[in-house]
C-alpha cells in the first residue's frame, strides 16, 4: 500500500505506480499531487483520490476493474503543474470511480488540447430503479392501510432516495422497511409532535433516537423533504454499513454483519412487514432505488480550458455534469456512450460535438439537461429527463446593413440519430436543432418534447426520415419540418401538438392527442386505440386522409381541411365545439362498432360511404351523397341535410332516425330502408327497386307518416313493422311499374295508402304465421291500378284491408288457395268494383256496409262478422251452379256472437252481429245466417231491424233481392228489409238445434222453397215493417214450424205444418207512427195449414180461405171485416173425422159466406148475414 497526503506533493519525473496494494493520492481536498511528467496508475486494484492530482504529461489511472474512490472533491488535469508551461495530455480513467459518501465528492477533468476518455464506471455500476418518477406521487395513510410497497431484491448494496411530505404523525410511523427488522432494515417515527428516528434497527441491533428533520412545530407542512438510504457491503460479505442521509446531511450510520438477506424482499413504506397498523400520513415523490455498487458523485466538471475530445464510456452516476465551454478552450467533442448514465442534472457547453447514448444505453438527467452550444449531437439509446432541458440550437442570423441583406451568424446545431433512441421526459425538453437519421425516436415520460429544427433536411441532406413514437407526455413540433418526413405514433395517452403547420408523414394515434394550434399536413392520420378515448383539437390538413380502426372514440375539434378522406373502420370518431370535417373529403364507415359522432355539429362533407356501422348526433350532416352498401345491420340518426342524395345499394338494413331535410332523393336499389322519423327519407322523391323492403318504427308507438312521392321500379315490400307497434302512413304519390308487398309481425301493424297513387303493379298483403298486416286505404286509387292480392288469413275480427274513408275503389282482387280476404269496413261504405277471384274466401268485419260489385268468381266463400255484406251484381249461373256474382261461388255465412245481447218483444232472442244485403239482386249462395244482423240505427224497425242477417235494402220496382241458394240457421235469425224479398231456397234450423227464425219487410216477402222441412225450426215470426208489407208464401213452398207467427197482410198459396200453433194477426202497430191500413188474409185454394194445437186468423182486413185449415180449434176473424169461406175450403179437425172447435167471428156490418166443408162445432158471431153451408157437419 502506497499512500501521499499533504499538501503539496510533486515528483518531478514521468510517475509510474506499479504496486499491487492500496494507493492513496490525497485525502482532503486541499490536497495536491503533481507529477512534472505523465502519471501512470494501473497497477492497484484500489486507487483512492482527493483534492488535486495532475501531471505534465498523460496520466492513466486504474485498470478495467479496479476501484477510484474520492474520499473528497478532485481534480485531475494535465495541463501540468500549477505555475508550469500549461500542457496538453491525454488523461485516461479506466477504473471505477465511486465516492466514499453518495454526492459527496465532485470530479473535475482537465486536459487542454489532450483528449480525456473515461472507460470505467462513475458513481458506481448499479441498476436504476424508478418506482416514482417526475411528477409522479403517492399518498399513504395514518391507519397503515395504504403502504407503498416495493417488491425488489436489494442486496447488501443499494440506495434509496424519496421526497417525503409529512402530515400529523401518530405512534410508530414506517418511513422505511426493508423486511423484518430482526433480519433487514427499519426506519420509523413515534411522535405525533416531531419526525424523528424512534428505531432504526439494521438485522435487530438499534441504533438509537436520533432525529431525522423537523421538530414539534414543524410536524407537517408543504415542504418535501429528501431522506437517503444508502447499504455498502464489505467486499469479503463479511457485514457493512447502512447510512442515512436527510437532505444530503448524514444523520445515521451503523453497521451489520454477514448478509443484508431478508426472507420477504420487499420494500414497505407506511407499513412495517411485522406490524400492518403502522402507518405514515405522508405524501412521497421523486423514488429512486439503485440496487449494486452505487455511490454517485457529487459534481463532475469539464474545464472550459479543455480543448480535446472528452468521452465517458462507462456508466456515469453524479449529481451534475458541467461541461464548461466559456474558457479559452471549450471547443471539444463531448461523448457519453456508457451503458448506464445517471446525472441529476448537466449543463453541457463544449462548443464541439455531443455524443449522448449508444445502442440500448440509458442516459437520465434527473433535473434535466443544457445543451445548446454544439455543432452537432447524436443521440442513441435512451434519454430520459425530469427537469427543463434543451438539446441543440436553432440558426441565428443577422439583420443585415444597408444593401446587405441577413447572413447566418451560425447554423443550427445537426443532431444525428445513430440508433433508435428513446427520450423519457418528465419535465420539458427542447431540441432545437436539425435532426437528421433513419432511426426513430421514442418519446416517453409525462414531460414535453418539442422539436423546433427543420428536420426535413435540403438539398443533399435527406433530414430525418424515422419514426417518432410517443408513448408518454407531449411532443410539441415547433417548426415546419419539425417531425421529418417519418411517421408519429402516439401511445399510451401521450400528445402530438403543434403550433405551426406542420408534419408531413403518417400519424398513428393509438392512445392519446393531438392539440395546438397549428395544423397537421400528414399523409395518413390513424387511430387504431383499442379503448379509451383519443382527441385531435389541431387542424388537419393538406391532402392527407384520416383512418379510424380501433374500437376507442377519437375527438376531433379542429376546423379540419384535409381532403384526402375520413375512414372508419373501428370504434368511434366524434366532432365536437369546432370540430370539422373537409367540405368535400370522402368518408367511409366499415367496421364492427364503427361510428362518426357528430354531435351537436353541423357539418358539410362529401360523399359518404356506409358499409358496417353509424352516424350518430344531434348536429346537421350536409353529404354530397350518401350510400350505405352494407350487407348487415346500419343506423344514422343524426340530420342529414343539405341538396345531397342517398342511396341503400347494399343488402342489409338501414336504419334513419334523424329529423332529415336532404333535398337530392333516396334510391333503394337494395336491402331495407327503416325509418325512425317522419322525415326519415328527407324532402325529395325515393325511388325502390325490385328486392327492397320499407319499415319503420318509433319508440312510442306513434303513427309514422312519410310524405314523399315513391316510385316503385318492381316488387317492394312494405314491413310494418317487424319489431316495434308501429304504423306506416304514406301520404304522398306512389307511382311506377313495381308493386307492394305488406307484412308484419304479430303486433298487426298497418300501411295506411292516402295519395292518388298510380302505380301499376299491384298490391300483396300476407298474412300468415307470425304476419299479420293491415293496408288501411283513405283514397280511391290508394292501390293504385294493379290487382290486390291476398295470401294467408288475418287474426279473428282483423283484415288485411281497412276502409279509413267512404270509398270505391275498382282494383281486381285475387285470393290465394287456403287464404282468407278479411275486409274492415269500419263505419264507413266500401264498395269493390273490380272481380274478385282465386279460391280463397272473404272475411267482413267492421260496422260499415261492404258491396261488392264485380264478375267475382272467388270460391272459397264469405263470413260476415259485423256490418253489412252487399251485393252489387246478380249472381250468374251455369245451368244450376252459380258461376260468378257478387259474392263468388261459395258459401256465405253470417255470424253472430254468441252471447245472446238482444231479445225481441215476440220471444226471439238472438244477438246483433253482420248482415247480408241482397241489395235486389240475385244470390245462388248456400247461406248459413244467425244473429239480428247489423245493429245500425238507421235499420231498426220494431221488433226485428230492418236489414236482420239476411236483409235486401233496395226499394226500387226494376228489381227485387232474391236468395235462391240453401238457407241455413246456426241460431235465432232475423230476415228483413226495406225493399221485396224472395226466398226461394229451402230454410233449415241448425243440426242437433232448434232456432226462431223472424222476418221484418217493408215490402213483400215471397217464401217459395221448403222451410223447416229437413230440420223443423221453432218460431217463425214473421212482422210487417210497411204499409206494402206482404207475406207471401208460394204454392210450392212448403213450411215445416212448430209455432207460425204473422203480423200484417199475408198470401198463403203453400203448405204449413206446425206442431203447435199457427197465428195470423194485425199489424204490429208499433212499427207506424199513425193507425196502420187493414190486413188482408188469402188461405189460397192449395194452401194448407195444419196445426196440432190452434189455427187463428184474426187480422182486421177481408180474411179469404179458399184451401185447407185443420186444428184442434179453429179461430177466424175478428169482427172487422168480411169472412169468406169458398167452396172447397175444408175446416176442421187436424186428423180423419174429428172435429174442430171453430169460432168463426163476423163483422157487425159484413157478411159471413160458409160454402166450404166444415166438420166442427161452429160458433158464430157477429150481426151480420150468415149464409147457411151446405155441408156443415158440427153443431152451430
Amino acid at each position: 500500500n502506497l499512500t501521499f497526503t499533504g499538501t503539496n506533493n510533486i515528483v518531478r519525473s514521468a510517475t509510474t505506480f506499479a504496486n499491487t496494494g492500496t494507493t492513496v493520492l490525497g485525502n482532503a481536498d486541499t490536497d495536491t499531487f503533481a507529477a512534472l511528467g505523465s502519471l501512470t496508475a494501473t497497477a492497484s486494484p484500489t486507487l483512492s483520490l482527493a483534492g488535486s492530482v495532475r501531471s505534465g504529461g498523460a496520466m492513466t489511472l486504474g485498470q478495467t476493474g479496479s476501484s477510484i474512490i474520492l474520499s473528497a472533491s478532485t481534480t485531475l488535469d494535465t495541463t501540468g503543474p500549477a505555475a508550469s508551461t500549461p500542457t496538453s495530455s491525454d488523461l485516461t480513467i479506466d477504473g471505477n470511480v465511486r465516492g466514499t459518501i453518495p454526492g459527496s465528492s465532485a470530479l473535475s477533468l482537465s486536459a487542454g488540447a489532450g483528449a480525456i476518455r473515461v472507460s470505467g464506471n462513475i458513481g458506481g455500476s448499479g441498476t436504476l430503479l424508478t418506482p416514482l418518477s417526475g411528477n409522479q406521487t403517492f399518498t399513504t395513510s395514518s391507519d397503515g392501510t395504504n403502504p407503498f410497497i416495493v417488491p425488489v431484491d436489494l442486496t447488501s448494496n443499494f440506495t434509496f432516495s424519496a421526497e417525503y411530505q409529512v402530515g400529523a404523525l401518530t405512534y410508530l410511523d414506517t418511513i422505511f422497511s426493508y423486511g423484518h427488522y430482526t433480519e433487514g432494515i427499519l426506519l420509523r417515527a413515534n411522535r405525533g409532535d416531531g419526525f424523528y428516528v424512534h428505531g432504526f434497527y439494521v438485522q435487530g441491533s438499534n441504533k438509537g433516537n436520533p432525529w431525522l428533520f423537523g421538530n414539534s412545530s414543524a410536524a407537517a407542512g408543504d415542504e418535501f423533504l429528501p431522506i437517503t438510504v444508502n447499504s455498502k457491503s464489505n467486499a469479503n460479505g463479511s457485514g457493512g454499513t447502512v447510512s442515512v442521509l436527510v437532505d444530503g446531511v448524514q444523520k445515521i450510520s451503523g453497521g451489520f454483519t454477514g448478509t443484508l438477506n431478508p426472507g420477504d424482499k420487499t420494500i414497505r413504506i407506511g407499513s412495517a412487514h411485522h406490524a400492518n397498523n403502522e402507518g405514515l400520513d405522508a405524501t412521497i415523490r421523486n423514488m429512486t432505488i439503485t440496487v449494486g455498487d452505487a455511490s454517485p458523485l457529487g459534481a463532475i466538471n469539464i474545464a472550459s480550458s479543455q480543448s480535446g475530445s472528452v468521452t465517458f464510456a462507462g456508466n456515469v452516476r453524479a449529481d451534475s455534469l458541467n461541461a464548461n465551454g466559456a474558457g479559452s478552450g471549450g471547443n471539444y467533442n463531448l461523448s457519453l456512450t456508457g451503458a448506464n448514465v445517471n446525472v441529476a442534472s448537466a449543463t453541457l457547453a463544449n462548443a464541439g460535438s455531443l455524443t449522448l447514448g449508444s445502442s440500448g444505453s440509458s442516459i437520465t438527467f434527473g433535473s434535466g439537461v443544457s445543451a445548446t452550444t454544439q455543432s452537432a449531437i447524436s443521440l442513441a439509446g435512451t434519454l430520459t429527463t425530469s427537469g427543463t432541458s434543451t438539446l441543440g440550437r436553432a440558426a441565428t442570423t443577422n439583420s443585415g446593413q444597408g444593401q446587405q441583406g441577413a447572413t447566418a451568424v451560425s447554423p443550427a446545431t445537426s443532431i444525428t440519430l445513430g440508433s433508435a433512441t428513446t427520450l423519457g421526459t418528465s419535465g420539458n425538453l427542447a431540441i432545437a436543432g436539425d435532426i437528421s437519421g433513419t432511426a426513430a425516436i421514442t418519446k416517453t415520460g409525462t414531460g414535453t418534447l418539442t422539436l423546433t429544427g427543420n428536420n426535413r433536411g435540403s438539398g443533399n441532406d435527406n433530414g430525418f426520415t424515422g419514426a417518432i413514437n410517443v408513448s408518454g407526455g407531449t411532443l410539441t413540433l415547433g417548426s415546419t419540418g419539425a417531425a421529418g418526413t417519418g411517421t408519429v405514433s402516439i401511445t399510451n395517452g401521450a400528445t402530438l401538438s403543434t403550433t405551426v403547420d406542420a408534419l408531413t408523414g403518417a400519424v398513428t394515434l393509438t392512445q392519446g392527442n393531438i392539440s395546438g394550434t397549428g395544423s397537421l399536413n400528414a399523409t395518413i392520420i390513424t387511430d387504431n386505440g383499442s379503448s379509451g378515448n383519443n382527441a385531435i383539437s389541431a387542424r388537419l390538413a393538406g391532402t392527407g386522409s384520416l383512418n379510424k380502426s380501433g374500437s376507442g372514440t377519437l375527438t376531433l375539434s379542429g376546423n379540419n381541411s384535409y381532403s384526402g378522406g375520413t375512414s372508419i373502420l373501428g370504434g368511434t370518431l366524434a366532432l365536437t365545439g369546432n370540430g370539422r370535417l373537409n367540405d368535400s373529403g370522402a368518408i367511409t364507415i366499415n367496421g364492427q362498432g364503427a361510428t362518426l359522432d357528430i354531435g351537436s355539429v353541423n357539418d358539410t362533407v362529401g360523399a359518404v360511404t356506409l358499409t358496417l356501422g353509424s352516424i350518430i348526433g344531434s348536429g346537421a350532416l350536409t353529404a354530397a351523397s350518401i350510400t350505405d352498401n352494407g350487407t348487415v345491420s346500419n343506423s344514422i340518426s343524426a340530420i342529414l341535410a343539405g341538396t345531397g342524395s342517398l342511396t341503400k345499394s347494399g343488402s342489409g338494413t338501414l336504419t334513419l332516425s334523424g329529423n332529415n331535410s336532404y333535398s337530392g332523393g333516396t334510391n333503394i336499389a337494395a336491402g331495407t330502408v327503416v325509418a325512425g322519423s317522419d322525415s326519415a327519407l328527407g324532402s325529395g322523391s325515393v325511388t325502390f327497386d325490385s328486392g327492397t323492403s320499407l319499415r319503420a318504427f318509433d319508440a312510442d308507438g306513434a303513427l309514422r307518416t312519410l310524405s314523399n312521392n315513391i316510385t316503385l321500379n318492381g316488387r317492394t315490400k312494405v314491413e310494418v313493422p317487424f319489431g316495434g307497434a308501429t304504423d306506416i302512413r304514406l301520404t304522398g304519390i306512389l307511382s311506377g311499374s313495381g308493386s307492394l308487398g305488406v307484412t308484419s309481425d304479430m303486433n298487426g301493424r298497418s300501411l295506411q295508402l292516402v295519395g292518388n297513387n298510380t302505380f301499376t303493379g299491384g298490391v300483396e298483403i300476407f298474412a300468415n304465421g307470425g304476419s299479420n298486416p293491415n293496408v288501411r286505404i283513405g283514397n280511391a286509387s290508394a292501390l293504385g291500378t294493379g290487382a290486390l292480392t291476398i295470401t294467408g288469413t288475418p287474426q279473428s275480427g282483423s283484415g288485411q284491408l281497412v276502409a279509413i274513408a267512404g270509398l270505391t275503389i275498382g282494383n281486381a282482387v285475387s285470393i290465394s288457395s287456403g287464404s282468407t280476404f278479411g275486409i274492415d269496413t269500419n263505419s264507413f261504405g266500401l264498395t269493390l268494383s273490380g272481380n274478385v277471384s282465386g279460391t280463397g274466401a272473404l272475411l267482413k268485419n267492421g260496422a260499415g256496409v261492404l258491396n261488392l260489385g264485380g264478375a267475382n268468381t272467388y270460391t272459397g266463400g264469405s263470413t260476415v262478422n259485423a256490418g253489412i255484406l252487399q251485393a252489387g251484381r246478380s249472381s250468374s249461373l251455369s245451368g244450376t251452379t252459380p258461376v260468378s256474382g257478387a259474392f263468388g261461388t261459395g258459401s256465405i255465412t253470417v255470424m253472430a256472437p254468441a252471447t245472446s245481447s238482444a231479445e225481441s218483444t215476440t220471444g226471439l232472442v238472438a244477438a246483433y252481429g253482420g248482415a247480408l244485403d241482397l241489395n235486389g239482386y240475385t244470390v245462388h249462395n248456400n247461406l248459413t245466417l244467425s244473429g239480428l244482423g247489423a245493429p245500425a240505427p238507421q235499420a231498426v224497425q220494431a221488433p226485428f231491424p230492418f236489414t236482420g242477417a239476411l236483409a235486401n235494402s233496395y226499394t226500387g220496382s226494376d228489381r227485387t233481392g232474391t236468395a235462391s241458394g240453401n238457407i241455413n240457421l246456426a241460431g235465432d235469425t232475423a230476415i228483413g228489409g226495406r225493399g221485396n224479398l224472395t226466398l226461394s231456397g229451402p230454410i233449415d234450423g241448425g243440426s242437433g238445434s232448434d232456432y226462431d227464425l223472424g222476418f221484418g219487410v217493408s215490402e213483400n216477402l215471397t217464401l217459395t222453397g221448403q222451410i223447416g222441412v229437413n230440420r223443423a225450426l221453432r218460431n217463425i215470426i214473421v212482422t210487417d215493417a210497411g204499409t206494402k208489407s206482404q207475406l207471401i208464401i208460394g204454392s210450392n213452398s212448403k213450411i215445416k214450424v212448430a209455432n207460425l207467427l204473422v203480423f200484417g197482410a199475408a198470401d198463403v198459396q203453400g203448405t204449413v205444418t206446425a206442431s203447435g200453433d199457427i197465428s195470423f194477426s194485425d199489424r204490429n202497430s208499433d212499427s207506424y207512427a199513425t193507425t196502420p191500413p187493414p190486413a188482408d188474409l188469402t188461405i189460397g185454394a192449395n194452401a194448407s195449414l195444419t196445426a196440432k194445437s190452434s189455427v187463428t186468423l184474426k187480422v182486421d182486413g177481408a180474411i179469404t180461405v179458399e184451401g185447407s185449415i185443420l186444428a184442434p180449434n179453429l179461430f177466424i176473424g175478428s169482427g172487422k171485416r168480411d169472412v169468406t169461406i169458398q167452396a172447397g175450403a175444408t175446416l176442421g179437425g187436424n186428423s180423419a173425422g174429428s172435429q174442430a172447435d171453430f169460432a168463426l167471428v163476423g163483422s157487425k156490418v159484413g157478411d159471413v159466406n160458409l160454402d166450404g166443408s166444415v166438420n166442427s162445432r161452429l160458433l158464430l158471431v157477429g150481426a151480420g148475414a150468415f149464409n147457411d153451408p151446405d155441408n156443415l157437419g158440427g153443431s152451430v
